[in-house]
């Protein structure tokens, strides 16, 4: 006769004993891949400003009250799309006539309903005999847009240097072992963009 299968069962654990884990496979541990040494940011590093761009010479004013285009352009009030374009040339008086360069892809964009809406905005300026002449151009560096971006980065500039040289920002960074990141820094908001 065969033995019953409960008699071959072995025997249940005393409460003292502890089972034994099942053994766990181990995989075979691999070498970590080379990398690349990372820079280490030191505190003590001075951060060097970008060397300053040729600096612009102000344009000469066009009349003789002193309007300067690329500075006073604003005070026109022209504004959309024909504003934009605007902002966008570079400006000469031959007598009465305003002569507006610009180059060929703002020129392609500029209409006679643009023309019109310059021509109000600088004969209310200038006065009622005031005639617009727009031609295609290099318009150069003093035109509205390119003085407000020259503007824009003199601000930044001035924000970053004035963080970089803050006791406070300069104590923590020693503390803390910290770094500005200059990328985050923001001018404080003037009255216009």
């Amino acid at each position: 006769m065969d033995t019953p299968p409960w008699e071959d069962e072995p025997e249940p654990p005393y409460y003292n004993e502890v089972a034994p884990e099942p053994p766990v496979a181990q995989e075979p541990v691999s070498e970590p891949e080379p990398r690349s040494p990372q820079p280490v940011e030191t505190p003590e590093a001075v951060i060097e400003p970008d060397p300053e761009p040729e600096a612009v010479a102000p344009a000469e004013p066009v009349n003789p009250d002193g309007f300067v285009w690329e500075r006073d352009y604003r005070q026109l009030e022209i504004t959309g799309m024909p504003g934009n374009l605007a902002s966008y040339s570079a400006m000469a008086m031959d007598g009465q006539t305003v002569v507006l360069t610009l180059d060929e892809g703002h020129a392609r964009l500029l209409n006679a309903r643009h023309e019109e809406k310059i021509v109000a905005a600088l004969r209310s300026y200038f006065g009622d005999a005031t005639q617009l002449k727009i031609k295609q151009g290099i318009p150069g560096p003093h035109t509205p847009a390119a003085f407000e971006e020259r503007q824009r980065v003199a601000r930044q500039k001035a924000a970053e240097a004035a963080i970089r040289q803050d006791p406070v920002v300069q104590s923590i960074v020693e503390r803390f072992e910290g770094r500005v990141v200059e990328e985050s820094i923001r001018p404080a908001e003037t009255g216009r963009r």
